[in-house]
């Protein structure tokens, strides 16, 4: 009971924040405030995911000493 009254209410917020959102858009846009706009656009789209550093070893488990992961990415590149 209670996961469904905390999604219906969950997607009520999302959709009241996408709304406001896009009035934000469009009042952006309307003025001309074209650096604002692509502001807004940026902020709506998905983070860009960095390049992982994460390297295994032979048996799968991540290395998390940093002398060793770059042992093992040199390991990695020599073949």
């Amino acid at each position: 009971m209670l996961r469904k009254e905390i999604g219906q209410s969950l997607r009520k917020d999302r959709e009241a924040w996408w709304s406001e959102h896009a009035n934000e858009l469009e009042a952006a846009a309307a003025s001309g405030n074209y650096r604002k706009l692509f502001q807004l656009i940026r902020a709506t789209g998905s983070k860009k995911s960095g390049v992982s550093e994460t390297i295994c070893e032979d048996d799968g488990m991540p290395i998390t000493n940093i002398h060793r992961r770059l042992g093992r990415w040199a390991e990695f590149f020599e073949g």
